[in-house]
């Protein structure tokens, strides 16, 4: 019996997986030519597509696991009501390791076996068997599987040995910033970092984790000014946006120091390719593998916890030499693609024991204390704890189950935005200071795009009453913000210079036509409204688009209780973009599931590196 014949007469499979899973398992039994699949050998490959396509490095063949990814995600479907349901019969593991078996009985090359102790190779079969002590632990199309093995075989090596630059050494550098504000901490992050090919930072919003990479900078043109001598670094982020915010911040730490950016270079040259790890590595749309290598002293790679498995993989390929430092809070949001490496990593890291390559910041430097005990408790999944908080402090953190109790302040904000942009093109000085202030005074950050609470209600429901107010309309109203969804594409423009996605600007009266202000505000980007491309109205946004962002005042709008997507990482990042005040919306259920509900992405990163670290 053909794959196709066992898939037209399972009625369930077609609820429970799409046509790209049938298409990916149908391609998989074309592979082996005269051969055909069972029905556990389809279940056990349509799970495997469908992991894949949720994000998961792997499927799991460990009892627990494989039973949780089932029942929070493979064995579920959309009902008529739109809410993910479980189906019966959730397959037994057992049935699923019989089919995988039958896959290697037909000993046609589409699989392969290995211990998670041994090195996965490029070339081989397409699907890999990983094993724990001859027990199957792990199901992989092997691009995947050796995407963690490079990053593993870094990661040992960089434990193993300490391999300072030639031309400067950790106590050099540490003695040139001995009067400057880093604290332990950061001086440990420092010495990692010149003395490890690979060594992570991380730490939650406003632990100083730029100061300590501006610092970092400093004392390398510090030390290089001394010895005569110039070192090259590249800075690079998932995204262009974070990227620009990236190197902001560092010339803003910079200039606390007394420091310029031109005046950094003379001694440590900036790659002028560095942005976007895309760009960085030269891979464009039209050509996914990588152009160049990155043969720098340092690859510094900011919101790590953006960045999917196998971009991380290539970043690790390409950059041989230099020394890399991986900065981001674990905690955060994973990537929306493959993976969510930087937890596995620290993870990893800290099962196998593995010395010297992560340094972790603690001292919270930017939200105030109770945002951050907030915070702590939901990282904690601890919902007595987290309301508590909440109910000792309401001048700072407020929890309302409706949506309508925000809808006056958020109107408020809104119209001040308004008001700020009119009184921006009547002012002789244009300084974009008070209309950034206003700007970033407030986030409505929600967990979806449609449907009660989600981005697209509250930007109808803002519109809709600015319009009732009265408003100046062009093709933009004036004090609307703006959220680009495209990068910007020039020839012309620097890095710095162009629009990233996720950037966000507002409009303001121009000459003849409305225009459209971004930042920074010391030298503020300007658009006129035929000149922007793809982009929409930004009264709110999606959690995932504030990453990187802090705001005086965040809003959180939860979905319902039903939603799949309510996680404690997802609250999490919403509430520490805030610096002084956090409202949350939303039912009891639904903030009870976000705290208790962990992102679950399947990978055997952690198991790679505990199983290489013993042998």
């Amino acid at each position: 019996m053909t794959f196709d014949s066992i898939w037209k007469g399972e009625v369930l499979w077609r609820k429970l997986f799409s046509d790209v899973d049938f298409l990916m398992v149908a391609s998989l039994e074309r592979f082996v030519a005269d051969l055909q699949f069972n029905e556990s050998t389809s279940l056990a490959l349509l799970l495997l597509a469908k992991s894949l396509r949720l994000n998961h490095v792997a499927l799991p063949l460990i009892e627990d696991e494989f039973r949780r990814l089932c029942e929070e995600q493979l064995w579920t479907y959309r009902d008529e009501d739109g809410d993910f349901v479980l189906a019966d019969k959730v397959p037994n593991l057992d049935f699923v390791v019989e089919g995988i078996r039958a896959i290697e009985a037909l000993q046609c090359g589409l699989v392969e076996r290995q211990s998670m102790s041994q090195p996965v190779k490029i070339e081989g079969s397409p699907i890999l068997i990983s094993e724990i002590s001859e027990d199957l632990a792990y199901l992989a199309f092997r691009r995947y599987a050796y995407a963690e093995e490079v990053v593993a075989q870094r990661l040992l090596a960089s434990a193993k040995s300490v391999e300072q630059l030639e031309s400067v050494t950790s106590d050099e550098v540490l003695d040139s910033l001995k009067n400057s504000i880093l604290n332990n901490e950061g001086r440990l992050a420092v010495k990692q970092a010149i003395e490890r090919n690979l060594s992570i930072l991380t730490g939650g919003p406003g632990r100083g984790k730029t100061t300590v990479i501006a610092s970092l900078l400093f004392g390398l043109r510090l030390v290089g000014e001394a010895k005569d001598t110039k070192f090259s670094v590249a800075l690079c982020a998932p995204t262009a946006k974070a990227a620009v915010r990236m190197e902001e911040a560092i010339k803003g730490e910079l200039a606390r120091a007394g420091e310029t950016w031109d005046d950094l270079q003379s001694f440590v040259n900036i790659d002028e390719r560095s942005g976007s790890v895309h760009r960085l590595l030269g891979i464009r749309p039209d050509n996914t593998k990588s152009l160049r290598n990155l043969d720098h002293d340092f690859v510094i790679i900011d919101e790590v916890s953006m960045l999917d498995i196998s971009l991380l993989a290539k970043v690790i390929e390409h950059s041989p030499r230099a020394h890399l430092v991986l900065v981001g809070d674990p905690d955060q949001l994973t990537s929306v693609n493959v993976g969510a490496a930087l937890r596995d990593i620290v993870d990893g890291v800290r099962s196998a024991a593995l010395p010297g390559l992560v340094s972790e910041l603690v001292t919270n430097y930017r939200s105030i204390k109770e945002i951050d005990d907030l915070a702590t408790a939901i990282n904690e999944g601890d919902l007595p704890k987290a309301t508590k908080i909440i109910q000792e402090h309401p001048g700072t953190l407020r929890w309302e189950t409706t949506y309508d109790s925000e809808v006056a302040a958020n109107l408020a904000w809104a119209t001040e935005l308004k008001n700020t942009a009119l009184a921006y093109s009547q002012s002789t000085e244009k300084s974009m200071e008070p209309l950034g202030e206003v700007l970033n005074s407030r986030a409505i950050l929600c967990a979806t795009h449609v449907g009660e609470g989600s981005v697209y209600w509250w930007r109808d429901t803002i519109s809709r009453l600015m319009e009732a107010e009265g408003n100046n309309f062009g093709q933009l109203p004036v004090g609307m913000p703006v959220l680009v969804t495209a990068n910007e594409q020039s020839a012309v423009l620097k890095n710095n210079e162009r629009l990233s996605n996720g950037d966000v600007g507002v409009v303001v009266p121009g000459e003849g036509a409305n225009e459209v202000l971004f930042g920074p505000v010391s030298s503020p980007r300007v658009r006129r409204e035929a000149e922007i491309g793809a982009s929409e109205p930004a009264w709110s946004m999606t959690i995932h688009k504030s990453q990187g962002s802090e705001y005086e005042t965040v809003v959180v709008s939860l979905p319902n209780s039903n939603s799949r997507i309510l996680t404690k990482e997802l609250l999490y990042t919403a509430v520490t973009r805030a610096r002084k005040k956090v409202v949350i919306l939303g039912s009891h259920d639904a903030l009870a599931k976000a705290i208790s509900h962990r992102t679950f992405r399947a990978s055997g990163l952690v198991e790679r590196l505990a199983s290489r670290a013993k042998a």
